[in-house]
């Protein structure tokens, strides 16, 4: 809905400059109760292979295959931007 806000929350655990990061993610949009149990964990690591970056997301602790496949809709989204400003 235009103007609402959906309540939101991140926590970032992992940083390894240039090879890691990790947070955690919670919506309201998932129907559950704000408590760590309920955040999926989001994680981005960078490994060189052959003079290139290799970039490998990873998104675990789902509640249930439905908010699997809504949290995962959007990774097509999220990885186009990451390319795009790799590329600048």
């Amino acid at each position: 809905m235009p103007g609402t806000k959906i309540q939101k929350q991140r926590r970032y655990s992992l940083f390894d400059p240039n090879r890691l990061l990790s947070y955690t993610y919670w919506t309201a949009f998932s129907s559950t109760t704000d408590k760590p149990k309920n955040y999926t964990t989001i994680s981005y690591s960078l490994t060189e292979m052959n003079e290139r970056t290799k970039l490998i997301p990873t998104q675990t602790n789902f509640k249930n295959k439905e908010w699997y496949q809504v949290l995962t809709t959007g990774w097509d989204t999220v990885l186009a931007k990451i390319k795009e400003i790799a590329e600048r």
